[in-house]
């Protein structure tokens, strides 16, 4: 089998559904200038009033596996980078290995600015890097309330910053004014490195 250069798809709002398919054989380098970077770099609106509470994006029934992803920084299998919007991930698994300067996640590498992620029946098994920043197998990053359940992390997670909330589920979850973070039904099963 072969690699194929992957251009991460940009600001996408809408419904992703997988179908139950995988999706493999893609890689991404660039250390130097790129940031966002995974299947989807960002997930996003340029709407600045559009967190109503309503407006929401959902990736469901996919899989990434077989596939390698390395960038500056905001760096996952599914998502770089989700701002001003609720992003709902179901049934989204990652066995893709995930590299970054900083913030890296198996699904997800940020979240700002009104982004709200909710991981349902969903996992990493890919191994995931970073340099700094916050790293880890779910969520590397999130700035805004997260709800994660009954997911897990199956993936090794090496990095010099925080491994952070949950076994490792979620790495940095700061609440704001918006909401609050949950973590319920989720385990992290494999090894964690961090250096400080």
């Amino acid at each position: 089998s072969y690699f194929i250069r992957w251009e991460p798809i940009q600001y996408f709002g809408g419904t992703f559904d997988g179908q139950g398919h995988s999706i493999s054989g893609l890689y991404f380098y660039d250390m130097q200038y790129y940031k966002n970077v995974g299947l989807f770099g960002s997930i996003n609106s340029y709407d600045f009033d559009v967190w109503k509470g309503t407006d929401t994006t959902t990736i469901k029934d996919l899989t990434l596996k077989d596939s390698y992803f390395e960038a500056m920084e905001n760096v996952a299998g599914i998502a770089g980078q989700i701002t001003r919007l609720v992003t709902v991930f179901e049934n989204v698994h990652n066995e893709a290995l995930v590299k970054a300067g900083q913030y890296a996640g198996g699904l997800v590498g940020r979240t700002e600015y009104n982004g709200y992620p909710v991981v349902l029946n969903s996992s990493n098994k890919g191994n995931i890097h970073a340099v700094s920043g916050t790293v880890a197998g779910l969520v590397g990053y999130s700035l805004t309330g997260t709800r994660i359940k009954n997911s897990y992390n199956a993936g090794n997670i090496y990095g010099g910053g925080s491994g952070g909330l949950g076994g490792y589920i979620a790495g940095d979850l700061m609440d704001d004014d918006n909401g609050y973070s949950l973590i319920e039904f989720s385990y992290n099963s494999k090894f964690l490195s961090i250096s400080l």
